[in-house]
């Protein structure tokens, strides 16, 4: 794959490397509309895009990012569509087929206040069509722990998929997790699930 970075954009983690090489295993739904979530420099996006996904929407903040996202799809002959909007707002009247996110993030901040972890969490019970699915990494332990429990409280079938087992995984010591959405979407909303799991 080609691939630059424009100045004040950092090259693609560990964490996002680890979430391309899960989405490189996998088989998208036909025609699959992908969201990927603080995009960077565009690595897991671009990855969909080769991987045949219809509609590719990468979400970064930093214009800088958006603008290597942009050249990066132009660089490998994918399109891809570029969004400044938090999570929230582009999930707003819609919904992906698949969510990734290779971004590093605890589960909570010291005040237990949300952070990009319980964000992505949310994000996939709001977001995913009925059999989509989730890809994201998160530190292995507690982080790992809580957000497959909350993923499943959700009504969501979730498992670790790359783990310390794995070099690039051991080496930044990070799990990728797997989220599936069922057929039949659960009721349950992600305020009331995550009443139930233990911080």
């Amino acid at each position: 794959m080609k691939h630059v970075s424009l100045p004040g954009v950092a090259a693609p983690s560990g964490c996002a490397a680890c979430v391309a090489d899960a989405l490189r295993r996998e088989t998208l739904p036909r025609r699959a509309s992908v969201l990927d979530v603080g995009s960077g420099t565009g690595l897991l996006a671009i990855t969909a895009a080769k991987r045949g996904a219809r509609s590719v929407t990468a979400l970064d903040g930093s214009l800088a990012a958006r603008l290597s996202i942009r050249l990066n799809a132009r660089l490998n002959g994918v399109r891809v569509k570029t969004l400044s909007a938090n999570i929230e707002a582009a999930l707003a009247g819609r919904r992906f087929d698949v969510i990734v996110c290779g971004v590093d993030g605890s589960a909570h901040t010291e005040d237990d206040a949300p952070a990009p972890l319980d964000r992505i969490v949310a994000a996939a019970v709001d977001g995913l069509r009925p059999c989509g699915f989730l890809l994201v990494s998160c530190p292995a332990g507690r982080d790992a722990t809580f957000a497959v429990s909350a993923l499943r409280a959700a009504g969501l079938e979730a498992d670790v998929v790359s783990n310390a087992a794995d070099t690039r995984a051991q080496h930044h010591g990070v799990v990728v997790i797997r989220a599936r959405m069922p057929a039949r979407p659960p009721r349950q909303v992600w305020e009331s699930a995550g009443q139930d799991v233990a911080h």
